[in-house]
C-alpha cells in the first residue's frame, strides 16, 4: 500500500505544528508541510514575501493547492462562512485531495454545519480533543476514498442523499 499525503490548514501554527508531529512516525503518511522537521516530511519552502492582501483562509487555500495531497485536515474556523465556499473551491480546484474538518467539541458545531460541509465537498470531520489519536488513522481512511463521521451522522448523511436523488 503506497503511503498517503496529508498537509494540514489551521490558522493556528502551534497546533498545526502539534498535528505535524503526531504524523510525523506513521509509515503510511507522507506528511507535507512548510516547516523542516527531522523524519524528512516533504518540505516545502515558505515564499520570500508573506502574503498580506489575502484572508488566512485564502493564503491557507493557496498552500492546499501548491502542497496538493491526498487528504487536507482543514481547521473548521477556516471554511465556516455561510456556504462553506473555501471547501466548494478546493474541491474544483483539486478534486483528487480529500477534505477532512478538524471542528471544537462534538457539542460546538450542529448536525446541519456538518452535512452543509460534507455536501460542499468535506469527506468527514473529526474533533480536535482526538484528533492527536487519530489523525493518521484518519488520513488512512479517508485516503481511500471512505467518509470519517460517527456512526450516529451516517444515517443523516444517507438519508440527505436519497432525499436528494428523490428531488432530482
Amino acid at each position: 500500500m503506497h503511503p498517503i499525503t496529508v498537509a494540514i490548514a489551521d490558522a493556528d501554527g502551534n497546533r498545526r505544528i502539534r498535528y505535524e508531529h503526531s504524523l510525523q512516525d506513521d509509515l503510511g503518511v507522507v506528511l507535507l508541510t512548510d516547516v523542516a522537521s527531522s523524519n524528512e516530511a516533504e518540505f516545502e519552502t515558505r515564499r520570500a514575501k508573506p502574503r498580506t492582501n489575502i484572508t488566512v483562509a485564502e493564503n491557507e487555500l493557496a498552500r492546499a493547492m501548491r502542497l496538493n495531497p491526498r487528504v487536507l485536515l482543514v481547521d473548521l474556523n477556516l471554511c465556516s462562512d455561510v456556504n462553506f465556499s473555501m471547501l466548494g473551491s478546493l474541491h474544483r480546484q483539486c478534486p483528487a485531495t480529500f477534505v477532512v474538518l478538524l471542528v471544537e467539541g462534538s457539542g460546538s458545531i450542529s448536525e446541519e454545519a456538518i452535512m452543509q460541509a460534507m455536501e460542499a465537498g468535506a469527506r468527514g470531520y473529526l474533533s480536535r480533543e482526538t484528533a492527536h489519536h487519530e489523525l493518521a488513522k484518519v488520513a488512512q481512511v479517508v485516503g481511500r476514498g471512505e467518509i470519517w463521521a460517527p456512526r450516529k451522522m451516517l444515517g443523516k448523511i444517507m438519508d440527505r442523499v436519497l432525499r436528494h436523488e428523490v428531488l432530482h
